[in-house]
């Protein structure tokens, strides 16, 4: 049962596009990076229940762009973009 509202939820953001403003300086380095638990805590505002560990980046992000994010449950992949702009 848990699985398949993973995969509910992992349908939900395919192709969706979360937007964030963050402060940066005037390079567009964030001042705070984002990494997969704050990316989860963004989701979940938009109604979206996708664990930190389903989150799939290298690294955390530390600048002001836009980014396709993969999600990943089971055999299962998708994405969504995240844009991060400068407050």
């Amino acid at each position: 049962a848990d699985k398949d509202k993973l995969e509910v939820e992992v349908a939900k953001i395919a192709n969706t596009e979360v937007r964030v403003e963050l402060k940066a300086n005037e390079k567009n380095h964030l001042f705070a990076a984002l990494t997969r638990e704050k990316i989860s805590g963004l989701l979940k505002e938009k109604g979206i229940e996708i664990s930190s560990g389903l989150i799939d980046i290298e690294a955390p992000i530390k600048e002001v762009g836009t980014f396709s994010i993969p999600v990943s449950v089971g055999e299962k992949q998708t994405h969504f973009t995240l844009v991060v702009e400068a407050r």
